[in-house]
């Protein structure tokens, strides 16, 4: 397993923060109301609290507003400010956490006592660089039921720091996989097993249901080495008392583990384990295996909205310690369906897999 240290932590997995513009935008509109004042209106990154700062020189900085995190909307009346006086405006994100990181605007605007509009792009990738050690003992690779050795891998991907949902989630399958830990190891909840061997069959095997080879973190070997997580990485889980980030997903969303807080928005109310609201489903299959819905199969299951906590990708927007104001994110629980097998943004380029050795 190879080290890097990054903002005091040693790792196997190197994140970090760069500013680069990209995904999202954010628009700030200014008016003048009367002589004496300006109004500011300032549309943010849902999610997080973004500090507004005015300067007349550049060099000085002073506070007067905060973007609403939830509404990503706010409205700010500049009484101090005189319309005909030009002053920079700025953004400012604020450091949560060493994997949230600190961001700020590139650049400024200025306002010169007219009424218009500007707009600024804020943006930047987190990049991950991994060798898909894990940072903890495994099992014995190969093993009876996954004949695979365990190998050093060269991941680098980059995602976006902002995701943005989309209006419909897409759903992904072998040889896609879910996202990666704060360690640097993928997680992927699918096997390459099907009902007969045969991957048109319509049957998928529900991977933990069955022994192929795992060891005690939920984890095997893919054939090309890749040593990855099915279920909940056990040995990343330190709490029970707060939702705890374990990683990212493909499409840069955060993801946690199982317990987080009964109710989503308030980090004072009781911390409980987290429930999936895909369900088992009830009689016997029409088709392929026959037989009872048992949960053998992939397709045992079916999604009843609010049945759970959580969504259809097995994920909820709440607040954390690493986003206070909120975000979205995915949640890896102990049960069905284990973690997202949908994605709520878009899947970041590097991350994408359509080849190579399928995943088992």
């Amino acid at each position: 397993m190879s080290s890097i240290r990054t903002k005091g932590f040693l790792s196997s997995c190197l994140v970090f923060a760069a500013s680069l513009w990209a995904h999202d935008e954010h628009e700030l509109f200014f008016g003048v109301e009367d002589k004496g004042g300006v109004n500011l209106n300032a549309i943010g990154h849902e999610g997080f609290r973004m500090k507004v700062q005015s300067s007349e020189d550049g060099v000085e900085w002073l506070d007067f507003g905060s973007i609403d995190p939830l509404s990503g909307f706010n409205h700010q009346r500049l009484s101090e400010l005189e319309a005909n006086v030009p002053n920079l405006f700025r953004l400012i994100y604020p450091k949560i956490s060493p994997y949230v990181g600190a961001y700020e605007m590139i650049g400024t605007v200025q306002f010169d006592g007219e009424v218009g509009a500007a707009q600024v792009a804020l943006s930047g990738e987190r990049e991950i660089a991994s060798n898909g050690l894990p940072n903890h003992a495994t099992g014995v690779f190969p093993n009876s039921q996954n004949p695979n050795r365990i190998s050093s891998q060269d991941f680098n991907f980059s995602f976006p720091l902002f995701p943005s949902k989309n209006s419909s989630p897409t759903y992904y399958n072998v040889p896609q996989a879910f996202g990666i830990t704060r360690e640097g190891v993928i997680l992927d909840p699918f096997a390459n097993e099907y009902y007969q061997n045969n991957r048109q069959s319509g049957w998928q095997l529900a991977a933990l249901v069955h022994d192929l080879g795992f060891d005690d973190a939920s984890a095997h070997v893919q054939p090309d080495g890749t040593y990855h997580y099915h279920g909940v990485p056990k040995d990343l889980i330190t709490t029970d008392l707060s939702p705890e980030l374990i990683g990212f997903a493909g499409d840069g969303f955060p993801i946690y583990g199982p317990f987080g807080y009964s109710d989503p928005l308030d980090s004072a109310s009781e911390v409980v384990e987290l429930a999936s609201s895909w369900q088992l489903r009830s009689g016997a299959r029409s088709s392929g295996p026959g037989g009872f819905y048992d949960g053998t199969y992939v397709e045992d299951y079916e999604f009843i909205q609010g049945s759970g906590d959580l969504d259809e990708c097995n994920g909820r927007f709440g607040v954390t310690h690493e986003y206070p104001s909120g975000t979205y994110y995915y949640v890896v629980i102990n049960e069905w369906p284990y973690m997202g097998r949908c994605f709520w943004g878009d899947i970041a380029e590097s991350f994408e897999r359509s080849g190579g050795p399928p995943p088992r």
